[in-house]
């Protein structure tokens, strides 16, 4: 699609009948087509001519167009690569260049399917460091992982994940299942032997070791049994 003259989008009268036309070529009648569907046709104007207009929601809207994110196939959600490009397509559309979208701003765009989607795949932090984008409050999340409780109670919710090892994880294991945050965080407070001996976990290179079993003043790993000794 050539590039318009300077102040072509303003009209939304103009965005309308650039619209329509798109969806009676490429579309759904009377659906909405998303912004991927519109820079995959080569139409990437079309997609940023919506944010001055209120964002895709809005228009939608205003058109009597249905637009639902939610309606995708099976699996969509677990592509890391699909969960990037949406990210970045809601940059795009509603965002600050190269900073990564809170929760809230995604929810509050009627995009809780992104957002979801996000924390399954490892969090915002993770996302961001995926992407090489800034975290929108990149001191909370410095803050976050500077309370080893906070760091203790991910950690516990991950071995309890079904199939993972009743061990502390090694740091390729939280890159392999996408925690790139956790990865972080265990770094930032020593490394995964400091962090295990802190936990009185046993590590993968300590096969002896009672599986998870608390040290002093450590809680148990609900739902795991120490080994008989």
């Amino acid at each position: 699609m050539r590039a318009k003259p300077p102040g072509y989008w303003n009209d939304f009268a103009v965005l309308e009948q650039e619209l329509l036309a798109f969806i009676a070529e490429h579309g759904n009648a009377g659906v909405m087509p998303t912004h991927t569907m519109l820079r995959s046709a080569g139409h990437g104007n079309l997609s940023q001519a919506m944010h001055q207009h209120g964002g895709i929601m809005a228009v939608a809207q205003r058109l009597g167009l249905m637009y639902d994110y939610r309606c995708k196939p099976p699996r969509y959600w677990q592509d890391l690569a699909t969960i990037d490009r949406e990210v970045l397509d809601f940059i795009a559309a509603h965002g600050e260049p190269g900073v990564m979208p809170k929760k809230t701003a995604l929810e509050a765009a009627g995009r809780g399917d992104l957002a979801n989607a996000i924390s399954r795949a490892g969090g915002y932090y993770a996302a961001a460091q995926r992407l090489g984008l800034r975290p929108a409050d990149s001191r909370r999340a410095h803050d976050h992982w500077a309370d080893f409780a906070n760091l203790e109670r991910e950690l516990r919710a991950f071995v309890e994940e079904p199939s993972r090892p009743q061990r502390m994880p090694t740091l390729a294991e939280l890159i392999a299942a996408g925690r790139f945050d956790l990865h972080y965080a265990v770094q930032r407070n020593g490394g995964v032997r400091a962090v295990a001996e802190r936990l009185g976990w046993r590590t993968a290179s300590a096969q002896r070791s009672p599986d998870l079993e608390p040290g002093s003043g450590s809680r148990r790993c609900a739902g795991v049994k120490p080994q008989a000794t």
